[in-house]
């Protein structure tokens, strides 16, 4: 009897120290996996954030660029007409900021979300995607405005040959500085004509509609930009620990 007793006994222990080792090995995966995660999470990130200076200078200098036009219709001094030619070439296009997402997405979509132990990343994450979100539609309603009102109405009033998207070499607010701004041949954009152009009241109510677009996605932006420092400081205090 006793010698059955032994024997269940040590059947009972192999069974479960293997499935302590199982979930040892288990374990030891997820935590590997995690880290792989972790790490794409930080290469993401810093992509992301290059990204996004590159988006916010230009916005800051289009917003600025529309301000100088829009106060010289109330008297200020008009800005220099190369400058003002930029400013107008660039209120055209839109700009769409395009985060790299590859590996949230796949965290998301594999259902591997919960392999990230932290609670303030996983909330962080989160909360990051939907400001993404709501900045896409934003911008979507930038590109909707331009190509349905303002870009219709630029290319009635002014031969687009006489606009140019120059290159942008410095910002400071108060200060633009361009080159390249040249049109190759192409018809130019007289002081008078653009003196007329933003004297037009419907013009200049387009110039401003443009600008508090502008300011509005500066805004989103900026709050994804502070979205991404704090996981990014997040992501990077998980993986020292």
């Amino acid at each position: 009897m006793s010698r059955l007793l032994a024997e269940s006994a040590v059947i009972s222990l192999s069974i479960l120290l293997a499935f302590a080792v199982d979930a040892w090995w288990q374990e030891r995966g997820e935590l590997r996996l995690e880290r792989e995660y972790l790490v794409g999470l930080v290469v993401e990130l810093e992509a992301s954030r290059l990204e996004l200076d590159s988006d916010l200078a230009a916005r800051e200098e289009l917003e600025w660029g529309l301000e100088r036009i829009i106060r010289s219709s109330d008297g200020a001094p008009p800005p220099p007409i190369d400058s003002t030619r930029a400013t107008l070439g660039r209120a055209r296009p839109t700009r769409q900021f395009t985060p790299v997402r590859s590996v949230f997405d796949d965290l998301v979509s594999s259902g591997r979300l919960q392999l990230l132990r932290s609670d303030a990343i996983r909330a962080g994450l989160l909360t990051y995607a939907q400001a993404l979100d709501k900045n896409t539609l934003t911008e979507q309603t930038t590109r909707e405005f331009v190509a349905d009102r303002f870009a219709p109405y630029l290319s009635r009033r002014v031969p687009l040959d006489a606009v140019s998207l120059g290159e942008l070499v410095q910002f400071r607010p108060g200060e633009l500085t361009f080159e390249g701004i040249g049109t190759g041949g192409a018809r130019t954009l007289s002081r008078p004509s653009l003196d007329a152009l933003v004297e037009d009241d419907v013009f200049r109510n387009l110039l401003i509609e443009r600008r508090e677009m502008v300011a509005r996605v500066l805004a989103r932006n900026r709050e994804v930009s502070r979205l991404i420092d704090g996981l990014y400081a997040l992501v990077q205090q998980e993986l020292a620990s």
